[in-house]
């Protein structure tokens, strides 16, 4: 037992340090006798390593080995969202918040696929309810303000922009990005009026 424990305890490490490869490898000495917790990090590596197949039966059957274990539904939701499968990821973040009620992730996941679908308002109604639940949520702050850009609606998109870049403490730059494109926008406007004034004149 102590053997697997530091064993696992090195997977662990490992896909921290993103070496993926090293993992798998070590995953596969692993005496996992049916256990729910290996098949959802063996499905993650498989995921990581772009093995999207793999990935997609590990976590269907640690899911079948604990109907409780919501992780490996979560990741499997994940999984669906990022090949574009929107209709088999909804369903799955519906069901997770159908179970918790406070699963801010499955809200702001459910944002992503409706944004993606154009579906901007519910997008907006999603990303609202991860933020709510999760003050300090900067991801959700920014994609509310993008919806709100998509909406055209460019007073909240600048508020919620600066929302998430006081939020942001991995020092990303997308949201600075996307504001400072907005008042490029706006100067660029103003000044079309202030020479079109000039015309009409």
């Amino acid at each position: 037992m102590s053997k697997n424990i530091e064993l696992l305890q090195e997977i662990i490490d490992l896909i921290n340090k993103k070496n993926f490869i090293l993992a798998k490898d070590n995953l596969i000495k692993f005496d996992h006798k049916k256990d729910y917790h290996y098949f959802n990090i063996l499905g993650f590596v498989h995921q990581e390593l772009g093995e999207f197949d793999e990935a997609e039966k590990n976590y269907i059957y640690s899911s079948e080995l604990n109907k409780d274990f919501l992780e490996a539904k979560f990741n499997l939701g994940c999984l669906f969202l990022k090949k574009n499968f929107f209709l088999e990821a909804e369903k799955i973040f519906l069901e997770l918040i159908s179970k918790n009620n406070n699963d801010y992730l499955s809200y702001y996941n459910l944002g992503l696929i409706n944004f993606d679908i154009k579906k901007y308002n519910l997008a907006l109604d999603y990303f609202k309810k991860s933020s709510d639940i999760q003050i300090n949520f900067y991801s959700a702050y920014h994609q509310i303000a993008l919806t709100y850009e998509k909406l055209g609606n460019i007073n909240e998109a600048i508020k919620n922009y600066n929302i998430a870049i006081s939020l942001n403490t991995e020092k990303l730059n997308i949201s600075w990005n996307n504001l400072g494109a907005i008042y490029l926008k706006l100067k660029i406007l103003l000044q079309f009026i202030v020479e079109l004034k000039k015309y009409i004149n």
